[in-house]
């Protein structure tokens, strides 16, 4: 026999919560597979070059046929040749170029919440409409802004979100990070190369809670007649981390210990006007080779950087590795990360390789 547990792989098939995979698009519609898990946040990135190539965000809370994009401010589009459902494996597309243009090639990001399941949630002084999967760490929340400084919204986790991303969805505004590593003074945009911000208007300067996230006036995160989602995590053992690494502008880079191999891995330089980098596992033609020199620019419509040697990491067993002294990635500065793996803690996320 093979030696495989199969009650064991089908329990760990059921328990993926992020995967990642590529396709070519057709220009007709059909369904994409093999994600392993019903889907409830996609980030479909266009990889070819040459034209222009946007990063397309679809949730199940907002519902299919809407997407946001992390390389502009721009607000909620309509399509309904777009993601047109949420599959129990994978998704469906429609003829559109928002994810399925004729013979151009994709990277799809997929992670799972609550299957579209929401609840209301009035722990915050607005009520938010939110979709929760504790176990991943994860939620989706919707509102409505008031412009007031101190309003808070419920995000439904059991724990301080660690990240949060906030972006306006029916009017033109930059996206909003929050990182517990940079405390809620400041912020970063993922739509902006730019460095880290300090403004209150964006968080109200006030850390989150165990039970809800404070906001401030600003366009970004509150105004009265604008509509809002924010995608909320807490760390979870074994499958989702985020913190600051120190660069060392040596292609013997920093090693930054995890607890699971990344799936998905998102860099930026805190201190510079750079790039966000988008790593994910598999993209090469050969799956699991290091280093990684194939990235995503979140905030570019330029499309992938493949081939990108100056820009190269290593996926590694328990954690990743810097391979490049590029400055995008790896100079005398501080560097933001988000990493998430496959499977919660209950499954290691071996990759192969070790530091």
């Amino acid at each position: 026999g093979t030696g495989v547990d199969v009650a064991e792989d089908e329990d760990k098939q059921s328990l993926k919560l992020c995967n990642t995979g590529l396709y070519t698009g057709n220009g007709t519609a059909r369904s994409i597979t093999g994600v392993g898990f019903q889907p409830d946040f996609v980030i479909l990135s266009q990889r070819s070059t040459g034209t222009t190539a946007n990063n397309y965000v679809f949730d199940s809370s907002r519902g299919v046929e809407k997407y946001l994009t992390t390389n502009e401010y721009a607000a909620q589009s309509t399509d309904s040749n777009s993601l047109t459902a949420f599959g129990t494996d994978g998704f469906s597309l429609g003829s559109s170029g928002a994810g399925n243009a004729n013979t151009q090639t994709y990277l799809y990001s997929a992670w799972k919440c609550n299957g579209g399941t929401t609840s209301t949630n009035t722990q915050g002084t607005i009520t938010t409409t939110v979709q929760v999967n504790d176990e991943a760490g994860f939620s989706i929340i919707t509102y409505s802004g008031n412009s007031t400084s101190g309003a808070t919204i419920g995000h439904g986790l059991s724990k301080k979100p660690n990240m949060f991303w906030i972006k306006c969805t029916n009017n033109g505004e930059y996206w909003a990070n929050y990182s517990y590593t940079m405390t809620a003074n400041k912020y970063l945009m993922l739509s902006e190369n730019n460095a880290v911000g300090d403004n209150s208007n964006r968080f109200n300067d006030t850390e989150p809670t165990a039970t809800v996230i404070t906001l401030g006036n600003s366009g970004n995160t509150n105004e009265t007649g604008r509509n809002y989602v924010c995608y909320a995590w807490h760390h979870v053992g074994g499958f989702f981390h985020s913190g600051v690494f120190k660069g060392n502008a040596n292609a013997d880079g920093a090693f930054v210990p995890l607890d699971f191999t990344p799936q998905v891995l998102i860099l930026k330089q805190m201190g510079g006007a750079d790039d966000w980098g988008m790593y994910t596992n598999p993209v090469q033609d050969n799956p699991g080779a290091n280093p990684l020199d194939t990235l995503q620019r979140l905030e570019s419509t330029n499309g992938e950087q493949e081939d990108a040697t100056g820009r190269a990491i290593d996926f590694l067993a328990r954690g990743f590795k810097l391979r490049t002294s590029n400055s995008t990635f790896n100079e005398n500065d501080h560097y933001f990360y988000a990493a998430w793996g496959r499977l919660p803690a209950k499954f290691p996320n071996a990759f192969g390789g070790n530091f």
